[in-house]
């Protein structure tokens, strides 16, 4: 297929010129079928029955992909918010229960306080 100009009359009558795909090897005086639609411009055919069915199982599968999809990020999404929300208590809990003695960086440069007086000379 390849683009023409063609000459044609619209629904009401007039006189038009469009442009158009024709097949190869036509002679430039030959006859060629064009849909137009009611402003008189050239329009593509309507869609035929396998086109139709086609595209609704295609739009049917997508949907079908779709909502097992959004599902599982929906659930995903949950779970981490959950996930996130449970260890922030167990970190609460844990602090309570046994808090941390933080030992100091400069323990090493001089005697420090966070280190029983037996072990500061090893």
């Amino acid at each position: 297929m390849y683009p023409v100009t063609v000459r044609f009359t619209d629904p009401t009558g007039t006189p038009r010129t469009a442009e158009t795909d024709v097949a190869p090897a036509l002679t430039a005086s030959s006859t060629v079928r064009v849909r137009v639609n009611a402003d008189g411009k050239i329009t593509d055919p309507p869609l035929t029955m396998e086109q139709v069915r086609n595209r609704a199982m295609g739009w049917a599968v997508l949907a079908a992909m779709a909502v097992p999809v959004l599902g599982a990020t929906v659930h995903g999404y949950a779970n981490r918010g959950l996930e996130r929300h449970h260890l922030a208590q167990w970190d609460a809990a844990w602090a309570e229960t046994a808090p941390v003695d933080h030992v100091s960086l400069t323990c090493r440069r001089q005697p420090c306080q966070c280190v029983s007086p037996a072990f500061r000379g090893r």
